[in-house]
C-alpha cells in the first residue's frame, strides 16, 4: 500500500482467497473468510471497479471450490456486472468468471439456462479465438449434451475441446 500498488494486494489477495479455500475443501475456510474479509474492505475502500471485480471473482471461486454453489453463482454474476459495465481490457477476467459462474450452474443442476448460455459463450470465445475459453467451456459442456440424452455429441464436444491445444506437458485441460 506504500508503494502506490493497492489494486496488486487485491490482486493477491483474491487469488490467496481462492487457493486458501481449495486447499481447506469443505474444512475449516477460517483463513479464507478472513482473507475474503479483508479483501472486500480492501476493494470497498478503493472504490475502483476493477478491484472490487476481482474481490467478487475470488470469492465466487471460493465458495465454488467449497461446495457453495448458489454463492458462487451470485458472486461472479456481480463480478461480470462490474467488469462489462466499468472496466476496459478484462477478457480474460470476463471469461475466467463466465467459465467459473458456467460450472456452477452446471454442478447445480440448473442445465437449461446453461444450455441457452453455452452457444453465446461459444460464439464469443471463438470470435475472439480465445483457445482457452473455448478449451474449457467444451469440458464442462458435455454435461448439458448428457442431460439432452445426446451421449455422441457430448463425446464430440470432449474431443473437440483440447482442439488446437498444446501437446506437451501437463496442463488442468488434459485431465
Amino acid at each position: 500500500l506504500e508503494a502506490g500498488e493497492p489494486y496488486r494486494l487485491v490482486r493477491g489477495l483474491a487469488h490467496e482467497m481462492a487457493l486458501r479455500a481449495a486447499e481447506s475443501g469443505s474444512g475449516d475456510l477460517s483463513a479464507s473468510r478472513r482473507i475474503q474479509a479483508t479483501t472486500m474492505a480492501l476493494a470497498e475502500r478503493f472504490g475502483q471497479p476493477e478491484p472490487l471485480a476481482r474481490a467478487y471473482i475470488g470469492a465466487g471461486i471460493a465458495a465454488l471450490v467449497t461446495g457453495r454453489w448458489r454463492s458462487s453463482a451470485e458472486w461472479l454474476e456481480k463480478a461480470e456486472t462490474v467488469l462489462r459495465a466499468s472496466c476496459t481490457g478484462v477478457t480474460y477476467e470476463i471469461h475466467t468468471v463466465q467459465f467459473f459462474a458456467f460450472m456452477a450452474n452446471i454442478i447445480m443442476g440448473r442445465i437449461r439456462p446453461a444450455t441457452q448460455r453455452y452457444p453465446e459463450l461459444l460464439s464469443e470465445a471463438e470470435d475472439l479465438g480465445d483457445v482457452l475459453m473455448l478449451a474449457n467451456l467444451r469440458i464442462v459442456g458435455w454435461n448439458i449434451h448428457l442431460a439432452a440424452d445426446d451421449p455422441e455429441l457430448a463425446e464430440t464436444e470432449m474431443d473437440r475441446a483440447l482442439e488446437g491445444w498444446p501437446e506437451t506437458g501437463l496442463l488442468t485441460q488434459h485431465f
